[in-house]
C-alpha cells in the first residue's frame, strides 16, 4: 500500500481508506471470478465477493450511524427479553 495510513482520530479518513481497499479487492475478485471456468473456484470467488460487498455496505453506513448517535460510541444493546 503506497499511501500513508490516516491518523485513527480522523475517522472519515479511516473509513475512506477501508472503503478504497474493499472496493479494490472487490474489483479484483470480480475480475478473477469472470475469468475462471472451474465451478469450485467460481464458488469461492462469489462467496468472497458477497463478503466484500457486505463489508462495503457496512463501511458506508457506519459513519452515518455514528453521526446519528451523536458520536456517543457503540449503540446501546436492547434490554434482555423477559
Amino acid at each position: 500500500m503506497s499511501e500513508a495510513l490516516p491518523d485513527i482520530g480522523d475517522i472519515e479518513a479511516v473509513f475512506g481508506l477501508v472503503l478504497r481497499v474493499d472496493l479494490a479487492l472487490l474489483q479484483h475478485v470480480n475480475a478473477q471470478a469472470l475469468e475462471t471456468t472451474d465451478p469450485g473456484t467460481l464458488n469461492d470467488y462469489v462467496r468472497s465477493q458477497t463478503r466484500l460487498t457486505r463489508s462495503v455496505r457496512t463501511t458506508l453506513t457506519t459513519p452515518g450511524e455514528a453521526v446519528a448517535r451523536g458520536g456517543r460510541g457503540a449503540s446501546p444493546r436492547a434490554p434482555p427479553r423477559p
